[in-house]
């Protein structure tokens, strides 16, 4: 999943599109379930949806996952949103492919060592939902 090449390029904080995309798939898929314990649930367009994971479908003859969806639906344009069931019951947060990729940047910066973990795949849940705040919120605010 990770490359040597990546892990060298961190240390310069300068990570690619494609590893960032890795990191936060990842992510997804081992710390979404932190959120919930936050009262957070993520949202998107369902016309967003259905159009990544047709998009997929045409380029893959692999299983589709939930969460390749979700990042197919930051590539395709589209938006994911984090909503507070427990706070204001209102949108906290949503980002964009370009929102995603500078806060992984910012991510890299403040919290090295749970990007490297990832890159290492010596992550965890903690790991995750690290790498999920840093993209949606740019600072750790829960747990």
């Amino acid at each position: 999943m990770f490359y040597f090449g990546e892990i060298l390029k961190l240390k310069k904080m300068k990570l690619s599109k494609k590893l960032k995309l890795d990191i936060f798939k990842n992510a997804l898929c081992n710390g979404l379930g932190e959120f919930s314990g936050y009262g957070l649930e993520l949202y998107y367009n369902d016309n967003d949806y259905d159009k990544a994971k047709s998009y997929l479908k045409k380029k893959t003859n692999e299983r589709i996952c939930y969460e390749d969806v979700l990042v197919a639906i930051l590539e395709k344009g589209g938006a994911l949103q984090i909503f507070d069931h427990e706070g204001d019951s209102e949108i906290i947060s949503s980002v964009k492919i370009k929102d995603m990729l500078d806060n992984m940047d910012l991510a890299c910066e403040r919290h090295r060592e749970h990007i490297l973990d990832m890159i290492n795949e010596q992550d965890d849940a903690i790991t995750a939902d690290v790498v999920l705040q840093m993209v949606f919120f740019k600072d750790i605010i829960f747990g």
